[in-house]
């Protein structure tokens, strides 16, 4: 019998779904913890080639520049997150980030005091060479080898800080997944984990969506909690990265306003001032664009 990959309950409600993606898909959707999944045979080393081969066009088009700027801002507060629940100690923290796109949380890192050595797992061969170009001290983790001999031998219990930024939806299997990085994680080691808030899904939005899994905060910490990972915070904003975003938030005339919104018309001086309220909008209620987690390796 079928049943749920996060809490096993077997009663489930299954649908025919058409994927961007995923081949000969279903919509999985669990009675009991309510997270839904796109199901399919796909791999994930299918999915990823896939996948990259579909986002090379995406965000092709002339508000491009204000998508980058909102970026910038929401990877700030994701950063100032990570900052808030590192491990506490004296030595060098080991981090990885996987599957960040280009920069990711690179920037942020390079430009802090902290003391780190950095890992990245990232498939698209082309946001490798940016990472070689812009971040040379950045070495690279393949993650499709995270069973391997060696990685076993050099890496076990080894990351202090995993990054899954906006991609732990992609894989078919979370928790085996998570299972891995157990592995690589330090005992006191955090995950953090940011995904599409699951409310933000309507009909609309489904036909454009791409990833494997929908998470809600009950099956993201079922999850968890089943991997023995106690969890040290888990919400839709907190009052860190919404004062982050206040604080560098700015006033915008009437006339402005309009041009905006109407037409999409923004003056280049308050390109980034526009970013920043749009961006602080989507952490104005519980019920923000993101889910966020912080999960502690016990």
């Amino acid at each position: 019998m079928k049943k749920c990959i996060i809490c096993s309950n077997p009663n489930l409600n299954v649908f025919k779904f058409k994927h961007i993606i995923l081949k000969d898909c279903e919509k999985v959707i669990c009675e009991h913890c309510k997270h839904f999944s796109y199901e399919s045979s796909m791999t994930d080393g299918e999915f990823i080639t896939s996948y990259i081969a579909n986002s090379k066009n995406k965000f092709i088009n002339k508000n491009q520049i204000n998508i980058l700027n909102k970026s910038y801002w929401l990877n700030l507060s994701r950063f100032q997150m990570i900052k808030n629940y590192l491990p506490k100690h004296s030595e060098t923290l080991n981090v990885l980030e996987i599957g960040p796109g280009f920069p990711g949380l690179a920037y942020f890192w390079s430009n802090s005091e902290i003391d780190y050595k950095m890992y990245i797992s990232e498939p698209d061969l082309s946001k490798q060479k940016l990472f070689n170009k812009f971040f040379p001290n950045i070495s690279f983790f393949d993650i499709d080898k995270i069973n391997t001999e060696i990685y076993h031998d050099n890496f076990k219990n080894y990351f202090d800080v995993i990054i899954l930024n906006n991609v732990f939806y992609y894989f078919k299997d979370p928790t085996n997944i998570i299972v891995q990085l157990k592995n690589i994680s330090k005992k006191h080691g955090v995950i953090f984990v940011d995904i599409l808030n699951s409310k933000y899904i309507d009909k609309n939005y489904e036909k454009k969506i791409d990833m494997r899994h929908v998470f809600n905060k009950n099956s993201l910490k079922t999850l968890f909690d089943n991997c023995n990972f106690s969890t040290l915070f888990l919400d839709y904003f907190d009052t860190d990265q919404q004062n982050i975003l206040n604080q560098n938030k700015r006033e915008i005339g009437f006339f402005d306003r309009i041009l905006y919104k109407c037409l999409k018309l923004v003056r280049a001086d308050l390109i980034v001032n526009f970013t920043i309220n749009d961006t602080s909008s989507n952490f104005s209620n519980e019920d923000g664009m993101y889910l966020r987690g912080i999960f502690k390796n016990v």
